[in-house]
């Protein structure tokens, strides 16, 4: 329908709503997890929004972008498109905009290892949600801060806030966001020893996830639950998932998921004293 859309206008001569549809049309090919497309996409709907001076799409077009740029390991490329998009929404007074990009900025921070200042961008994205009234952003924000607190050992206080998110993802009915935060509460009760519980949290993300039509997050929570299963000895069924998930990850283009993936892997193949997946069985 967006095709149809783009067509329409394209014909009437109407630039600035084609580069509308083509910023929706690039956000379709985005979730299906065609990424080459989708970056061909956004790049046509930003030069169409500076040709027409439409600059709050293209703010938005050049923000989708760069998490492409972040999903294939271009994390400069990423930053600097997401501080040119904060740029933009911050001179406009699009407070609730701005939130989500200064979250996008933490997530950046995070994945190139700056956990303070990750940590300090999370807080500023969960304190514009909450001003704003932004139930959905703070949810995502809360889950922003819990997997730093993870990621820095503060167990406890990463479950709690992980739940916190959880809850307001169900409030909401955000149901992407809801299955990341059960496979990262997954993901801790594995690290915690909880395995049962690990298992339940998995299976949940990953049949909630599978109806939202995600490609990214169904393939790289695959791999994730293979760690689980081979932890608990079922060694073929984790070599199968984690191959399957790891191959689609590639197919797609997300090279930053695949690399994270493979190195999670072989140190879980290295404690539990298994050849690494990727080298074929013994």
């Amino acid at each position: 329908m967006y095709g149809e859309a783009l067509a329409i206008h394209r014909e009437a001569g109407d630039r600035r709503a084609e580069g509308i549809a083509r910023m929706n049309l690039a956000t379709v090919d985005y979730d299906a997890g065609r990424l080459e497309t989708a970056e061909r996409n956004y790049g046509e709907a930003i030069a169409l929004c500076r040709a027409t001076g439409d600059r709050a799409t293209g703010a938005i077009a050049l923000s989708n972008l760069a998490l492409i740029h972040q999903s294939t390991g271009r994390t400069g490329q990423a930053e600097r498109a997401f501080e040119e998009a904060l740029s933009f929404h911050r001179a406009a007074g699009n407070r609730q905009v701005e939130g989500f990009m200064v979250g996008n900025l933490a997530t950046v921070f995070q994945e190139t290892g700056r956990l303070d200042k990750a940590e300090k961008t999370s807080e500023e994205s969960l304190a514009i949600a909450r001003e704003v009234g932004d139930r959905r952003a703070e949810g995502i924000a809360l889950g922003n801060l819990a997997g730093i607190c993870h990621l820095t050992g503060r167990l406890v206080q990463a479950e709690q806030t992980f739940l916190h998110a959880l809850a307001i993802h169900r409030e909401v009915g955000a149901p992407r966001s809801e299955s990341i935060a059960l496979a990262n509460l997954a993901a801790l009760f594995q690290e915690t020893g909880r395995l049962r519980e690990a298992e339940e949290f998995f299976q949940r993300a990953l049949s909630l996830i599978r109806t939202v039509g995600d490609a990214r997050m169904k393939w790289a929570m695959q791999c994730a639950h293979a760690g689980l299963l081979l932890q608990t000895g079922r060694i073929a069924e984790a070599r199968k998932s984690w191959a399957e998930g790891a191959a689609n990850l590639k197919k797609i283009g997300e090279v930053e998921e695949h690399r994270r993936q493979v190195e999670t892997m072989r140190e879980a193949c290295a404690k539990a004293e298994v050849p690494p997946f990727d080298e074929g069985p013994a």
